[in-house]
């Protein structure tokens, strides 16, 4: 039976198609300029880049695509999408982009998308009850504005409102037709809106994000204050907003590949100018060795993005990935809002549910990490599970052990609907650190809730860095 609720009413509102940006050359690490593709929408109008139909085309939702009526082009998603999300805590307004755990302003991380595709199926958790006279209003939207100039309408496409009387628990966007277009290169994030008192908490959310060509993304925005030292090079994990690690401590960055895939399009935006001293290179690693998925920027160069849009990687299963930076200037510089990378699967319709940590202090007591966000090993499951934006089954799951601890036995298990699911795994927290798997297979309907448990035999403290499944 599907576990998750249906809010009371919903709030529905136009779909429209984002600006997008184009590159300005074929420049392997060149910066990136902007232009418009000829896609224009006004309310349920648009113009089909196909065959330039007339404005007043009538959108038309079939079988949950947008055909254009003139040619019959197909502008909708076309079959399943991989999975984002995030970690929320609201009160009052608060923006989330993907992957950030800490409150932030509107769009401030900047992530841009390597791929262009639709976003659809939100869910989000609350951990309370809504009060009395309280309301909250859910909604995504894209960018107002790209991280090297130009800009996008904020503009959102469906979501729900929350309202007195709604339970704590899994709540889905009940418009299943309703899809968000964003262009590579833009971004967007999730609004929540909280009115009168007694609100509820909103916790985790996810999303299905139906790229153009069936591919995943991955990614993180970082800690912009963390710049590389002079000379150094330090590395940042996927799903990871809050810590940056030395070169001795690069397995707490790793985050495992459940399947094979070409990695490419690798985005960063930096935080500041380069120092004019020297470059920063900054890279895909695997298994703890550089690919030839790298962005340069040059010394003196101006804050923005960069990207490489030219070098693919094919990555096995199994392999442990992460991104590495070195400052070659001589003081500190390097420093990144954001990156990430698309991911090709070899096999259509593998994609992944990812989740970090806690990198330390995994002890005799429960603990969990919610998806696709850093978790410090929180006690309350509620305020660290999300709802599965679409049906699948989860699989081929396995996590980087990062800390070691004293001798004793670390237990790792997903979590389905609040309880232990058949995916589970042991192993010693005093073991050689790197990949453990997780036996058992599971599978979840959408707005079903998933969230990962870790206890350990030891009062000592031996941590995990990324931890996956494979999701199809």
């Amino acid at each position: 039976m599907r576990s998750y609720k249906r809010p009371h009413w919903s709030l529905a509102v136009s779909l429209f198609l984002s600006a997008a940006w184009l590159l300005a050359s074929n420049i392997e690490q060149a910066r990136l300029s902007t232009a418009t593709l000829p896609i224009v929408v006004t309310g349920t109008n648009i113009s089909c880049p196909s065959c330039a139909s007339s404005a007043t085309a009538p959108i038309i939702l079939a079988a949950g695509n947008i055909s254009c009526p003139t040619c019959a082009t197909s502008l909708g998603p076309s079959g399943t999408g991989g999975l984002t999300g995030g970690l929320f805590g609201v009160a009052g307004t608060q923006f989330r982009a993907p992957w950030a755990l800490v409150s932030a302003a509107a769009f401030d991380y900047d992530n841009p998308l390597p791929v262009g595709g639709w976003l659809r199926n939100h869910t989000v958790y609350i951990s309370e009850a809504m009060g009395d006279s309280s309301r909250m209003v859910v909604v995504p939207e894209n960018a107002t504005a790209g991280p090297a100039g130009g800009s996008f309408p904020v503009l959102a496409y469906g979501g729900f409102v929350l309202i007195s009387g709604n339970a704590a628990g899994s709540y889905a966007d009940p418009l299943t037709a309703t899809f968000l277009r964003i262009e590579r290169y833009a971004f967007y994030n999730l609004r929540a809106t909280a009115y009168y008192s007694n609100n509820s908490t909103l916790r985790g959310w996810m999303a299905e994000f139906v790229t153009d060509n069936a591919s995943a993304v991955i990614g993180s925005p970082t800690d912009t204050t963390d710049a590389a030292g002079a000379g150094l090079t330090v590395f940042n994990s996927p799903f990871n907003d809050s810590d940056t690690f030395a070169a001795a401590d690069e397995v707490l960055a790793q985050f495992p590949m459940r399947y094979a895939a070409t990695a490419q399009n690798l985005l960063v935006v930096t935080e500041a100018a380069q120092v004019g001293t020297g470059s920063c290179v900054i890279v895909l690693r695997s298994s703890a060795a550089d690919t030839a998925l790298t962005v340069t920027v040059p010394a003196g160069a101006a804050q923005g993005l960069y990207a490489d849009v030219t070098n693919t990687v094919a990555l096995a299963a199994g392999a442990l990935i992460n991104l590495g930076r070195t400052n070659n200037g001589a003081v500190g510089s390097c420093a990144l809002r954001s990156w990430q990378i698309e991911l090709v699967p070899s096999t259509v319709g593998d994609f992944f549910l990812g989740f970090y940590g806690p990198p330390a202090n995994i002890d005799a007591n429960l603990r969990f990490s919610p998806p696709f966000a850093r978790s410090g090993g929180n006690l309350t499951e509620g305020f660290n599970t999300a709802g599965m934006p679409r049906a699948g089954t989860l699989d081929n799951c396995a996590l980087v052990h990062g800390l070691a601890g004293a001798a004793g036995t670390v237990t790792v298990t997903l979590r389905h609907n609040l309880a232990a699911s058949a995916i589970t795994g042991s192993y010693a927290a005093d073991s050689a650190l790197g990949l453990k798997t997780l036996a058992g297979s599971v599978s979840v309907l959408k707005g079903e809730t998933v969230s990962l448990s870790m206890i350990a035999t030891v009062g000592t403290a031996p941590g995990i860095a990324g931890t996956a499944c494979r999701f199809r």
